[in-house]
């Protein structure tokens, strides 16, 4: 059967999966399910007590890891005989199975042992595609597969709360939103800064005040999802504050302040441009399946692109290839010409005319880009005419 994020609790879908595909590009949530199905295989018996003896006499490895359970070959071998404690249990990752071993899965999917559970995971969606059209998983009461790929916000917020209360720390369910907006799609950073939240935090219970405080200083990952924002031009000039790019963009401003709010958006925009052109150029390819590796490369050590780690790389490629580059150029430039650097109104000016620079006519573009002062020239055209209306009236008159 086929599951999506909302069976992430689901314990029906552990207890009777006997094959389980484990597929998402993010590893925080692929363990989570891992971790509930090494739980549903243990048994009563502790087998650190079991001899080597034991592990001989089933023909299988002494602790082929240290949860105990088995790779590939040997779970398939024993699995038809009852384990000594719990369920038999293997783990592995799809792309590391042989043609052979993948064609033994598809095999044993179809008449699988209930003596065990075989998870496979996998998070390279190439991988796993043609997963998702298997007609076994489809049908089958005791294969499945849950695809992970989409986190429902509902249960997201659930899992982030269990992690809270898994390191002792209870908090309200506004900071619990104000933690998934600020880490937006950041998710394997999650653990990480949820250990730094909770560090020294344990058995208490934060009000949303000192959630906030401590969530304070970590601003780069909601800046990265507000450019994402931007890139998603608003047609309308209307403000509500019910949009997420308001919110992130009230978010950032509260923590570092509207000119560093600036700055920071002008050095993520200078990283996309950049990229930008060596898309254009095509050195780096989208839409495709690349080399991270192969792609810096081509770029050269001198590129500020080749200082970049592979995720990061790939995050600014694909933003990069949402929009043109003219776009991008066009947002730099709102953003370098405040005209005032000590008025901060101008600020907040040129941050929403980015936001909604899809909406405005290309007269107000061009004076918000500082190619021409359209307010200067309206003012000259009055006083020419002006000018010319009174040279009329004194020539009536004479």
């Amino acid at each position: 059967m086929i599951f999506r994020f909302g069976d992430i609790n689901n314990n029906d879908m552990i207890d009777t999966a006997s094959v389980l595909f484990v597929v998402g590009q993010h590893s925080i949530f692929n363990n989570i399910v891992i971790d509930k199905v090494k739980k549903a295989c243990r048994g009563d018996i502790d087998t650190e007590d079991f001899t080597s003896d034991l592990y001989d006499e089933f023909f299988i490895n002494d602790r082929s890891s240290s949860y105990g359970y088995l790779d590939f070959n040997e779970y398939l071998d024993v699995v038809k005989m009852t384990s000594m404690s719990g369920k038999w249990l293997c783990i592995v990752d799809y792309k590391m199975l042989t043609k052979k071993q993948r064609e033994r899965l598809t095999r044993y999917m179809k008449t699988p042992n209930d003596n065990g559970k075989l998870l496979v995971y996998s998070q390279e969606y190439v991988d796993y595609k043609e997963l998702l059209r298997n007609k076994v998983l489809s049908a089958h009461p005791n294969s499945h597969l849950i695809q992970l790929q989409f986190p429902n916000r509902s249960i997201l917020k659930l899992l982030v709360q269990d992690m809270f209360l898994d390191r002792g720390v209870r908090v309200p369910e506004k900071a619990i939103e104000l933690f998934i907006m600020r880490m937006g799609n950041n998710y394997e950073q999650y653990d990480a800064t949820i250990d730094s939240i909770c560090q020294e935090r344990e058995n208490t219970n934060l009000s949303y005040k000192e959630f906030s405080e401590a969530m304070r200083g970590i601003e780069n990952y909601v800046l990265d999802d507000f450019i994402e924002q931007l890139l998603k031009p608003i047609k309308s000039t209307k403000i509500s504050t019910n949009r997420k790019v308001y919110r992130m963009l009230d978010s950032i401003i509260q923590d570092i302040g509207v000119r560093a709010t600036v700055n920071k958006v002008k050095y993520k925009l200078d990283e996309l441009i950049e990229i930008r052109i060596l898309i254009n150029k095509g050195i780096i390819p989208i839409n495709i399946k690349y080399s991270v590796k192969e792609s810096k490369e081509r770029v050269g050590e001198k590129s500020k692109a080749y200082k970049m780690n592979d995720y990061h790389f790939r995050k600014v490629a694909e933003l990069a290839s949402r929009t043109s580059l003219r776009d991008l150029v066009f947002m730099k430039m709102i953003l370098s010409n405040i005209k005032s650097s000590w008025d901060e109104k101008e600020y907040y000016k040129a941050l929403l005319a980015l936001v909604h620079r899809a909406a405005f006519s290309n007269n107000r573009l061009i004076n918000d880009l500082g190619i021409v002062n359209i307010i200067d020239e309206e003012l000259m055209r009055i006083n020419m005419a002006f000018i010319t209306n009174n040279k009329t009236e004194e020539v009536n008159e004479g």
